[in-house]
């Protein structure tokens, strides 16, 4: 999902508070103004970006908290699938450009990441047959490797 910069901005507020925030919270921090905040709130809502998570007194007056919905990591995965997709030839098969970005030195902290790599590929292997309805097909696959 494209995030505008200042969405972006807000989410990034967001994830490093450690409790849920109200709007006037967000402005301290981030800027601008009680309106153009509600319209970024309102519009992450929509996305299902954010979630109310409870009410609080702010002065006189009772708002609403929020809080990321989404981790920041996914966020940015999917920022980088849709750069990816924007920017690179479909000529180019995406095993040849993981191949490109991988560790090529020869320590341990290199090997040890390719096997993080290697477990990230299987658990992706096995989402993709589960969710295409092949789960004894996942776990005949996955114990042959």
């Amino acid at each position: 999902m494209k995030l505008t910069k200042r969405e972006t901005d807000v989410m990034h507020i967001l994830w490093e508070a450690e409790d849920s925030l109200m709007i006037s919270e967000i402005v301290k921090r981030e800027g601008g103004t009680i309106h153009s905040v509600q319209v970024v709130i309102k519009s992450l809502l929509k996305k299902g970006m954010v979630v109310v998570d409870g009410h609080a007194y702010n002065n006189k007056s009772l708002g609403r908290t929020f809080k990321a919905a989404v981790s920041s990591e996914i966020v940015e995965m999917n920022a980088l699938q849709e750069l990816f997709n924007s920017l690179v030839s479909k000529s180019i098969a995406a095993s040849h450009l993981l191949a490109s970005l991988l560790p090529s030195g020869n320590c341990k902290d290199d090997m040890d990441e390719l096997d993080r790599l290697e477990e990230m590929i299987k658990e992706r292997k096995r989402q993709i047959l589960e969710n295409q309805g092949l789960e004894s097909q996942a776990s005949e696959n996955l114990a042959e490797e």
